[in-house]
């Protein structure tokens, strides 16, 4: 199974997703989040996208278009931001990516007030691994961390899920 939805430590949610095109992990993503927010409780989630299927660069149109000017580094203060689907922009961008930034920003207020984080369990990306790919509180509406290894991912969301037990938020 590609995508896998672990309901069974709530408030703690995990989705794993093995080998699927960024678009429906995003797409499985935002499932999660809609139906943890369903619930109307506080809750923390771990995406482990370490075995995603990494974005194909797109092929040019045509042999002879001219070439794009290089992109600054991170150095140069370039957003090294991670896109809503783990990535770092890099790979295509379709219709689908601004339609679930779209669902995000609708889902943004809701997840501010029960999402008590998202952590993202991403592959090293070369030198300096996820340190470059800041990936957006402000987007998400809630903490969000990006890390290389699935248990420091729950040690984050379960501690972000620690001030708020009891009180059933």
């Amino acid at each position: 199974m590609p995508v896998e939805t672990e309901w069974n430590e709530w408030p703690l949610v995990t989705v794993v997703v093995r080998a699927e095109p960024a678009h429906e992990a995003r797409e499985a993503i935002l499932a999660m989040l809609r139906a943890a927010l369903e619930r109307g409780q506080g809750f923390s989630a771990v995406v482990d996208m370490a075995q995603l299927a990494p974005e194909a660069p797109e092929a040019p149109e045509a042999p002879e278009a001219p070439e794009a000017p290089e992109a600054p580094d991170a150095a140069d203060g370039a957003d090294t931001s991670v896109r809503a689907d783990g990535s770092d922009g890099s790979g295509p961008r379709d219709g689908s990516v601004a339609e679930q930034a779209r669902a995000v920003k609708e889902l943004r207020p809701e997840l501010a007030r029960t999402c008590r984080g998202l952590a993202f369990v991403v592959p090293p990306t070369g030198p300096g691994g996820t340190g470059q790919r800041n990936a957006s509180d402000r987007f998400w509406g809630c903490p969000v961390t990006t890390v290389q290894e699935v248990d420091a991912a729950a040690r984050w969301a379960r501690e972000r899920l620690a001030p708020h037990a009891g009180d059933g938020s």
